[in-house]
């Protein structure tokens, strides 16, 4: 397959190349062909080896790429994305609809993703504050090739980021879509006396 691989990018025609496997005896092909300026698509079990992945332009897990029908079988995995839906207060959704966000989140997972968010939010936001959503989606998918919001649960970064309503505040366009977000600031701790 390596072979292949070269000669298919000697021959000039093509401008991206996937990569289906969660083996790290491809991390080498995947790293030449970003150096010929490539795009490279990894396609992988959650098994796979690091190295592979950060080699790859874009990682995709195979298990975010179930059906309908997956998404809603129970999931081993513990990532979750928190709740938007008050405690107490019902969804509109009819439960079919309902993507896996009422599962608990695992607490590393909740963290993992607020701190890449972090970071997002400090290289893009603007004088006012705001970070604009699609364009940390750009950096995390940069920084992070196997970043994927499916992973948490949530089928859009918007979504996601609007899921954690404890860590972010967001901002909505007027046709209620979110545009940007910024961390919620911490209230000050009332003097003592």
């Amino acid at each position: 397959m390596i072979i292949e691989a070269m000669d298919l990018l000697y021959s000039h025609r093509f401008d991206a190349f996937a990569l289906v496997s969660s083996d790290s005896d491809f991390t080498r092909l995947a790293s030449r062909l970003r150096e010929s300026e490539k795009r490279v698509f990894g396609i992988g079990e959650k098994k796979t080896p690091v190295l592979f992945i950060n080699a790859c332009s874009e990682f995709i897990y195979i298990e975010n790429l179930g059906d309908v029908e997956d998404e809603q079988k129970p999931d081993n995995s513990g990532l979750a994305i928190e709740s938007a839906v008050a405690p107490g207060k019902k969804s509109s959704e009819k439960p079919k609809e309902k993507p896996r966000e009422n599962k608990p989140v695992a607490r590393d997972s909740t963290k993992e993703i607020v701190s890449l968010l972090h970071k997002g939010w400090q290289q893009f936001h603007g004088d006012d504050g705001w970070a604009d959503i699609g364009t940390v989606g750009g950096f995390l998918k940069r920084t992070w090739p196997d970043f994927d919001p499916r992973t948490y649960g949530a089928t859009k970064l918007s979504q996601l980021v609007g899921s954690l309503t404890v860590h972010f505040q967001t901002k909505k366009h007027a046709n209620g879509g979110l545009t940007a977000y910024q961390p919620k600031k911490k209230p000050a701790s009332k003097p003592q006396g």
